[in-house]
């Protein structure tokens, strides 16, 4: 299917589907180079501004992805970098969800990385982009994980607070997945107390 089709957009978008769907890292990586290479090259020959961001989408969600499988394998500041670049280009875009998302992945390194200040900064700044748009599933992660970080530092009140707000967002989008998560970390929170 995809030495088949005749246009670039339509091989991006199959790559991506590609992506999304393998669960081996070694063919995703392969998958996801191809797509860095192909955007990158058709941002430069994009021959209108509509999809020169079409382009420059596809090539901030494979360097998101980058950042992802190089952080799995071990290597955080290459994967930092990967993340800030992708924020970069989204940015450029006004890809609003894509920011909020960059900013979570961002704060998830330097949680790693056990700089808990900056993490709560990205997080806190990721949760206002999606209160802004309205991304309710959003909104419920950053919460978690700002209550993640509260609860690590041994802020019980702020962490429970969190995980509450969280919960019940889960269960406005029946996101049953999500409930289970937040309940979870309630849970955890009652049994450390």
């Amino acid at each position: 299917m995809l030495k088949n089709a005749k246009h670039d957009t339509t091989r991006c978008n199959i790559l991506n589907q590609l992506i999304e769907t393998e669960n081996d890292d070694k063919v995703w990586s392969v998958y996801n180079e191809q797509l860095i290479t192909l955007s990158q090259k058709c941002v430069f020959i994009a021959a209108t501004p509509n999809l020169k961001k079409f382009y420059l989408r596809h090539l901030a969600d494979a360097l998101n992805n980058k950042g992802f499988l190089t952080g799995q394998q071990g290597d955080i500041h290459k994967a930092l970098e990967f993340y800030q670049k992708s924020l970069k280009i989204k940015e450029e875009i006004l890809d609003k969800k894509g920011i909020a998302s960059s900013l979570i992945n961002i704060g998830f390194i330097y949680q790693n990385q056990g700089d808990i200040l900056k993490a709560l900064e990205f997080y806190h700044k990721s949760l206002k982009i999606q209160e802004e748009i309205k991304d309710k599933e959003g909104i419920a992660t950053s919460l978690n994980n700002i209550g993640f970080i509260y609860k690590s530092q041994g802020d019980i009140p702020k962490a429970l607070e969190s995980y509450h707000k969280s919960l019940k967002i889960m269960e406005e989008i029946s996101d049953k997945e999500g409930i289970g998560y937040s309940f979870n970390n309630i849970g955890v929170i009652y049994n450390i107390q």
